[in-house]
C-alpha cells in the first residue's frame, strides 16, 4: 500500500468543485441543483449515481461540492451554496442546531476507519486487550489512559470515538490531556515522537497500520454505533419536489454500493483521484468491504420503530457527558429528524428498482 502522507496538504483544502452531471454543454430541460458530499464511503451511492447519470433520468442537472470536513461544508450551506448534503453525525449535529437544517435520512454506518493508535511500545498497546468487562476488543485498563496525551481534533467523529472509549473505561475528558489538532498535522507530530495516543480516519488509519501503530480502540471497540446524516436545508425543503428527487437518486445509489461490493471499490477509488487523494484497491476494497448501510427493510423498520430520533439522542448523550452540548439541546436534534421524504424514496425504490442491483 503506497504511503498517504504526501497527499496531507491536499487532504487540508477545504473544497473542491467535482463530478458535474450531465452533459459538458447543460442540458436546459434538466433541473440545475448543487449538492455537496464528503470523499468517503458514506457519500460513494451519490457519486455513483452520477456516473451513471441516475440524476439525469430523474431530470437533475446535479453539479457537487465536495467537501474534506464538515465544517466548511456547514459553512457553505448558509449561503445557499447546496441544497442536499451528506456528511458524518458530529457534523450533522452541529447542522441541525445552528444551520436550521432537516436531517431526512441517514446513509450508511461511520463506523468504519475510525479509530485509536498507539506506538508498539506503549504500556497500553502492550497490555493488549481483554481487561475491560463488556468491551472486549480496548486494549489496556483504565489506570493506564489516565494522564496521557491523546491527539485529536475536538467536535470530529474521531473524538466522538474517543469520548465512547473514555466512556467505556470509566473515564471521562479530565483524566486525559486531549490536544485539539487536525489530523494531518497531529499525525505529522505523532510519527514524530509527540504525543501517546492520536485519533485517526480513513487514510491516515490505513497509513498507520502499515506503519506498525497499534489500534487499541475504535467505534467497534466502544461499541458506538453511528450514522451519516442525509441533511437538508431551508430552501430545499421549500423546494420539495426537486428535493424528493435527488432522495430517491441518492438512496438508490446506497443500496447499489449494498449490493455492488467490488465495482463500489474501484468507484471509490475514482472519487480519490479526482479529489488528489492517494488510493490503492487494497484499501478501498477493506474500506468498502466493511462498511455497510440500511437495507431497504432495514430503512423501514428504522421508520416505524423510531429508531433515526433515538440515534441521533444517543449522539447527543456523548456529547453532554463531554460538556459540549446541553441536555436542553438534546430534543432539538432528535426533532431535527423527518422521514417523510425518506418514506416516498423507499416507495419509488421499491416500486422501479428493487432486485436490480
Amino acid at each position: 500500500m503506497k504511503k498517504f502522507l504526501s497527499v496531507v496538504l491536499v487532504l487540508m483544502m477545504a473544497v473542491s468543485l467535482v463530478f458535474a452531471g450531465g452533459s459538458e454543454e447543460s442540458d436546459s430541460s434538466l433541473k440545475k441543483v448543487t449538492i455537496s458530499l464528503q470523499p468517503a464511503h458514506h457519500s460513494l451511492g451519490a457519486f455513483v449515481a452520477l456516473e451513471k447519470g441516475w440524476f439525469e433520468e430523474e431530470g437533475l442537472d446535479v453539479d457537487v461540492l465536495v467537501y474534506t470536513s464538515g465544517s466548511p461544508q456547514l459553512e457553505a450551506v448558509a449561503s445557499d451554496a447546496w441544497s442536499v448534503g451528506v456528511m458524518g453525525v458530529a457534523a450533522g449535529v452541529t447542522g441541525l442546531l445552528s444551520y436550521d437544517l432537516t436531517c431526512v435520512g441517514f446513509s450508511q454506518w461511520d463506523i468504519f476507519y475510525q479509530n485509536l493508535y498507539a506506538r508498539p511500545d506503549s504500556d497500553i498497546a502492550q497490555a493488549g486487550p481483554g481487561h475491560i468487562e463488556g468491551y472486549p476488543d480496548i486494549y489496556g485498563t483504565p489506570e493506564m489512559y489516565e494522564g496521557k496525551t491523546i491527539f485529536c481534533r475536538k467536535g470530529s467523529m474521531e473524538y466522538l470515538q474517543l469520548l465512547a472509549t473514555l466512556d467505556a473505561l470509566g473515564l471521562s475528558e479530565s483524566d486525559v490531556n486531549i490536544v485539539n489538532m487536525e489530523v494531518a498535522s497531529a499525525y505529522q507530530a505523532f510519527l514524530a515522537g509527540e504525543g501517546d495516543l492520536i485519533c485517526l480516519l480513513t487514510t491516515w488509519a490505513a497509513d498507520a497500520e502499515e506503519r506498525g501503530l497499534v489500534k487499541v480502540s475504535s467505534m467497534q471497540a466502544a461499541d458506538l454505533f453511528v450514522p451519516s446524516t442525509i441533511l437538508v436545508s431551508p430552501a430545499a425543503l421549500e423546494d420539495a419536489e426537486t428535493t424528493q428527487k435527488i432522495l430517491n437518486v441518492m438512496i438508490r445509489g446506497f443500496m447499489w454500493v449494498l449490493n455492488n461490493k467490488e465495482e463500489a471499490a474501484e468507484y471509490y477509488c475514482k472519487v480519490c483521484e479526482d479529489e488528489g487523494m492517494s488510493c490503492t484497491m487494497e484499501y478501498a476494497n477493506a474500506y468498502i468491504g466493511e462498511a455497510y448501510g440500511p437495507s431497504i427493510e432495514d430503512y423501514k423498520e428504522m421508520l416505524a420503530s423510531g429508531q433515526f430520533s433515538t440515534d441521533l439522542e444517543k449522539v447527543m448523550n456523548y456529547y453532554v457527558k463531554a460538556g459540549v452540548y446541553t441536555p436542553e439541546d438534546v430534543p432539538i436534534v432528535a426533532a431535527g429528524f423527518d422521514g417523510t421524504m425518506l418514506e416516498k424514496a423507499i416507495e419509488h425504490y421499491e416500486a422501479n428498482y428493487m432486485g436490480q442491483e
